[in-house]
Order: C-alpha cells, then sequence, then structure tokens
C-alpha cells in the first residue's frame, strides 16, 4: 500500500509487470528507458550477475532519479528543522557521520546496490538515488483509508509466488494533495557507501560462478538468533551444516542468557571457548560469570543459576518469588492485547505506526479454589475500537483484585489508548481514571512511557508483569536461557503432569513427543491451505488480512481467520494460568 501511495505521486508512471524471465523484464525495462522523458515502476536491471528492481525511476534526459520505496518511518518535523539549521539529514549525526543503525542501514545499502547497478549500465547518466518513506509526523485526513486500497494475489505463470497488485479506488488528486510520504535524497550516503558495497556484491556474486558455493562464516555467538538453527532431527539443518560436532553438545553454549555479555565486548568469552571446540554449557567457566570490577551482578547470578540447575537437572524457585505467589490478592485477571501498527494508519488523526489495540484476552479466578473463567473481546469493524477496547475490559477487570501481564506490553497499550482517546476528543472522566488506576502513569509524566515504573519513581498502577518475576525468581532446565512466555509454558507442561491434566485439551503428540501448546493450536483451512496463528507476527498479519486484505470481502475468509485470532489469544492467558498453577505448587512444596 505504501509503494502505491509512492507511485501515484508520479501521474505519468508506467508499470512494467514482471514475473517472467529476467532477461525478458531487462529488455523490455530498457527498451522504456530509450524515451527522453519516461517514469517507469519495477524497472529490472542485471549486470555482471547482479539484479536490482527499482520501485520508481524517473527519466529526464540524462539524469535518472532512483527512488526505492520502503514502509519505514522518517521524522519529517526533525528532518526540516536540521535543514532549516543548515544540518545534514536524519540518517547523519548532527556532525555529519554516517550513523550506521542496524534497522536503516540496510535502506541505504539496498539503494546503494541499485545505484551501482544502474551507474554500470548507463556510465555516462547521472543517477540520483532516493528513499521515499513515510513521514510518521504527518496524520491521515481519511478515515480508514486501507478502503480505497485493494490488495489482490494473482498466481504467475511458472512461478511459485504469487505476485501481488494493488489497485486504488479512491480520489487520487485528494491523496496526492494529502499523502503520507516523504522523498529523501542519499545521494551523499550512497557515494559514502559505495565502495563497501560493491566489494560486498562482488563477492556474492563471486560465490554462484561456476556454481553456488558456500562463504565461509565463523561460528559464533551470533549465531544464536539464527532462522536456520532448528531441531537436531530436523533436516536440512543449516545449524549443523555450519558448525558440524561443534552444534551436537546438549546443553548448548549458546542456550546461555545473556551469552554474549560474558568477558571482553570485541571477544566474548564464548567465542574464545567455541573457537577451541568448547560448546557445552558446562564449559563457560564460573569464574568469568561476573562483571569488570569482579562483582557477580544480576545477569552474572542468572547465569550461575542456569549453569548449576542444568547440571543438576533440578528446578529453582526463590524464596522471593514464593512469599510473592502467596500473597496476591483475588480476583486473579490474567491478560493479553493484541495490537497491530500498519504504516497507513487505520483512522483519521493518526499517525502512520500509531498502534491499534484490536483485541483482548482475559482468564479470571474469581477466588481460592474457583474455575478459572474465560473472557475475549476482537475488533472487527472498521470503527477505531480503542474506546470499546477500554470499556469491555474495564467491564471485564473491575478494579478489584490482581491483574497479571507478561511484559510490559499491556501497560504500554493502556497508555497509549489513554493518550489517544485524548486526542480525538473521546475521553471519559470515569474511563481515564480507570486506565491510570489499571496502568498508572509514567514518571516523566508521558502517558506512553514503558520504561520500568519502580526504578525510575512512577506508579505501575495494578498491573503486575510475570515475566519480570520469572527472570528474577523462576529456572527450568527446559527453559535454557530463554523467558519468554512460550518458552516457559513449553518447560512448564513437560515438567508438571498436573497442568497437562487441567487443560487436557492442549495435550498433543507427534511421533511420542509431547507438543507444546502452542504446536498443538488447530490450523483452520482457508482458501485450500491450512493457516495457524502461533505466535504474534502471525496474529497481525491474520488481523490486517481479515480487515484490509485481499480476505475482507469474503465472509468466510474472514470468519476463518476470527478463529484463528481467538484461538490463539486465548492460548496467551491460558499460558500465563498454567505458569501460575506451576508456581502455585511449586511454593505449596516448599
Amino acid at each position: 500500500m505504501v509503494e502505491k501511495m509512492a507511485k501515484l505521486l508520479f501521474p505519468e508512471g508506467r508499470e512494467l509487470a514482471y514475473g517472467g524471465g529476467v532477461e525478458d523484464s531487462a529488455r523490455l525495462t530498457a527498451e522504456a528507458l530509450r524515451a527522453d522523458r519516461v517514469t517507469i515502476f519495477e524497472g529490472t536491471f542485471v549486470t555482471q550477475g547482479r539484479l536490482a528492481r527499482v520501485d520508481i525511476l524517473d527519466k529526464r534526459g540524462n539524469v535518472f532519479d532512483l527512488i526505492e520505496v520502503k514502509s519505514a518511518t522518517y521524522a519529517g518535523n526533525a528532518a526540516a528543522a536540521r535543514a532549516a539549521a543548515g544540518q545534514p539529514n536524519l540518517f547523519r549525526s548532527v556532525k555529519g557521520k554516517l550513523l550506521r543503525n542496524k534497522n536503516r542501514l540496510p535502506y541505504l545499502e539496498d539503494v546503494t546496490f541499485q545505484t551501482l547497478v544502474l551507474r554500470t549500465l548507463y556510465p555516462t547518466a547521472t543517477i540520483r538515488p532516493f528513499l521515499a518513506l513515510v513521514d510518521r509526523d504527518r496524520t491521515s485526513s481519511e478515515d480508514a483509508i486501507h478502503r480505497f486500497f485493494r490488495v489482490r494475489f494473482q498466481p504467475a505463470d511458472g512461478q511459485r509466488i504469487s505476485q501481488v497488485s494493488v489497485e486504488f479506488t479512491g480520489d487520487v488528486e485528494r491523496l496526492r494533495a494529502d499523502h503520507l510520504i516523504t522523498i529523501i535524497d542519499v545521494s551523499a550516503e550512497v557515494d559514502e557507501l559505495a565502495a563497501s558495497v560493491d566489494a560486498e556484491a562482488a563477492v556474492l556474486a563471486a560465490s554462484l560462478v561456476p556454481a553456488l558455493t558456500r562463504i565461509e562464516t565463523a561460528p559464533s555467538v551470533a549465531c544464536r538468533e539464527c532462522e536456520y538453527r532448528v531441531g537436531a532431527a530436523e533436516s536440512p539443518n543449516g545449524f549443523l551444516e555450519c558448525w558440524g560436532s561443534r552444534s551436537e553438545a546438549n546443553p548448548h553454549i549458546l542456550d546461555l542468557c545473556y551469552v554474549s555479555t560474558i568477558g571482553p565486548k570485541a571477544d566474548p568469552v564464548p567465542n574464545q571457548l567455541i573457537r577451541k571446540g568448547l560448546c557445552s554449557l558446562y564449559d563457560v567457566p564460573l569464574e568469568t560469570l561476573v562483571k569488570k570490577d569482579g562483582e557477580i551482578g544480576v545477569y552474572n547470578r542468572r547465569q550461575r543459576i542456569q549453569i548449576e540447575n542444568s547440571r543438576a537437572g533440578t528446578s529453582w524457585m526463590s524464596d522471593d518469588l514464593k512469599q510473592f505467589v502467596g500473597q496476591q490478592a483475588y480476583p486473579l485477571h490474567f491478560i493479553d492485547f493484541e495490537t497491530s501498527a500498519l504504516a497507513l494508519p487505520y483512522h483519521a488523526g493518526m499517525r502512520p505506526y500509531e498502534s491499534t489495540a484490536f483485541q483482548w484476552s482475559c482468564h479470571t479466578i474469581p477466588a481460592p479454589g474457583a474455575a478459572p473463567i474465560h473472557s475475549e473481546w476482537l475488533n472487527d469493524t472498521d470503527a477505531c475500537p480503542s474506546l470499546e477496547f477500554v470499556h469491555t475490559l474495564r467491564d471485564c477487570v473491575g478494579v478489584d483484585g490482581t491483574v497479571f501481564m507478561w511484559s510490559h506490553h499491556e501497560r504500554s497499550v493502556l497508555r497509549q489508548i489513554r493518550n489517544q482517546l485524548e486526542r480525538y476528543g473521546l475521553a471519559e472522566p470515569g474511563l481515564t481514571r480507570w486506565i491510570v488506576g489499571l496502568a498508572g502513569e509514567a514518571a516523566g509524566g508521558n502517558p506512553e512511557d514503558d520504561e520500568e515504573e519502580e526504578e525510575l519513581g512512577g506508579d505501575p498502577g495494578r498491573l503486575v508483569d510475570l515475566n519480570k518475576h520469572t527472570v528474577d525468581g523462576l529456572f527450568l532446565p527446559e527453559m535454557a536461557g530463554r523467558t519468554s512466555i512460550k518458552w516457559v509454558l513449553a518447560a512448564v507442561w513437560a515438567a508438571d503432569p498436573a497442568v497437562r491434566q487441567e487443560f487436557a485439551q492442549y495435550e498433543r503428540y507427534d511421533d511420542g513427543r509431547l507438543l507444546s501448546p502452542y504446536e498443538a493450536l488447530d490450523p483452520i483451512e482457508i482458501a485450500g491451505a491450512a493457516v495457524r496463528v502461533k505466535e504474534g507476527t502471525e496474529a497481525v498479519t491474520a488481523y490486517q488480512e481479515m480487515m484490509y486484505g485481499a480476505s475482507r470481502d469474503d465472509l468466510a475468509k474472514r470468519a476463518a481467520y476470527r478463529r484463528l485470532l481467538l484461538q490463539y489469544c486465548e492460548l496467551d492467558t491460558a499460558a500465563m494460568l498454567m505458569i501460575w498453577r506451576h508456581w502455585v505448587a511449586l511454593e505449596k512444596s516448599g
């Protein structure tokens, strides 16, 4: 949708459909560029084993404006203030140093690569590179602007991936006069990155000739989050191919929490051990688990607990956590929110990527020994859901008892909603007081500040973070070095038969292997494909597809996505309840 909006700013633009052979697409692009003045979309350029697809190319004589569209944000007001002061753009420090931000540098490298390809093909032309980004300081004047964008997926002959087409059905002239795109000249940044990008591209291109060749990378702690690190029994197994026998250690050194913080930042102790082939969790010397001053820090304490209890095969629960479990006031509410933030705002007056809370789930234990009660709410209309979201949540959790969350996401969301309602003129005094009572107020006065309130002197409200209590007070060997709700639940699920008995609807096995409840969630068939929602990004994708994607006018598909969202969010709060049951059992056992 962002790309379509950017292209609509060029009325004379011509779309070059692709999906067939690369050579044919490149030939059609070259033919189109024979014109003296032309604007093309999705041009294809190939040279020296390198291929570039250019979103927008505006040619005027021998000057080519290359515009790469990204859905990332850019602070237009701050950029304008810098320009007025004679300072560089936001990709640089005020003094002019290029900021190699891991989130923004790839965009600059992308447009640099494309520029280099065009300079090779058109050596006498002037190639001017630009990035088209979403201006986060602009607001939408249109309510539910998404309804004007029709997204369609069309299978292409001989292609595994469908082609995406986007049609805009609204007022084009109004869009051009009031859009959300800002276009930034990045010529200086491209010139600075050109040599390094060209050198890296040469290495990559050489790995394809005469046949695909692996580019060797030294194993290190950076591999901890590698997407190819799969189960030992899975095949193909990229982690095994890279690490060889060093992948076989169990528990593995990469499973140690905060593993990259041990020793010198430039060469952490685990990297030194990995180079020697010492890849077991137990190969890490306890004496290295200290801060620079030799003291045992918070991270080091957690690391030592993990190593010692993993070696002994024991669970650990702190006295503080045991005391905490016995002190909570009933009713106990376990809540989880799902939120979505789109580049194109959902509603008039909203900024790009402003978060919208579209779903909540709550499991409530009314009193000690009582059966849990599940409540839920999911938005399925184009109206701004914030007001109904908090109204229905207030009806559920009221003003009594303890409200649990996992991490501080829910606190942050409630503060954002309070801010939204005030800006939209929808605030109700009683509702505002309830939100403040539940989510508290930040120490700095910003209602959207989600820092740790206890440390900053702010008011945390009634919300209690179970993740923080897990980090401070719980270890199960199956958790390894992770404390996300999915990892903790999987560990509890494997360790506690009583929890499995109470929540038997989630007990499933695959070839004798006990599945975690998230793995056991049933898929739903949509358009002939089995679709699952078992983690947050999948929930966001499902909601956006249901509300704004190609499925929004298909009632059967919308109903299927709704069922997927409800069963996933219900499990998120059931997961907290299962973990709580395990804590209660540990506390009672002493």
